[in-house]
C-alpha cells in the first residue's frame, strides 16, 4: 500500500512542500473520483466543509459542474480557424 511506503521514505527529510503546493499539484481525476457519490456517507460529511459557498453544501452541488466541465464563456463548438 503507498501509505507504508511513503511514512518510511519521508522520515528525516527536512524539506517541505510550499504551502498550498500538494493541493494546486493534485489533478483533475483525483478531485473527480473524490468527489464521486460513492463516498456520500463516509467521506462527504466531513469534506462539505471544504466549499462553503456550495448551496447547501450539497454533494450533486459541487460534483455536477465537475462530472461535466462546461466550456468557458464565448466558446462554440466550431473548429477556430486563424486567418
Amino acid at each position: 500500500m503507498f501509505g507504508e511506503n511513503a511514512q518510511p521514505s519521508l522520515r528525516g527529510v527536512s524539506w517541505k512542500p510550499p504551502r498550498g503546493k500538494v493541493i494546486a499539484e493534485l489533478s483533475f481525476g483525483f478531485w473527480r473520483f473524490l468527489l464521486a457519490r460513492q463516498y456520500k456517507t463516509n467521506l462527504w460529511p466531513d469534506l462539505a466543509g471544504a466549499f462553503p459557498y456550495a448551496p447547501n453544501r450539497a454533494l450533486t452541488t459541487v460534483e455536477d459542474p465537475v462530472k461535466r466541465p462546461s466550456k468557458p464563456a464565448g466558446t462554440t463548438s466550431r473548429p477556430c480557424l486563424a486567418s
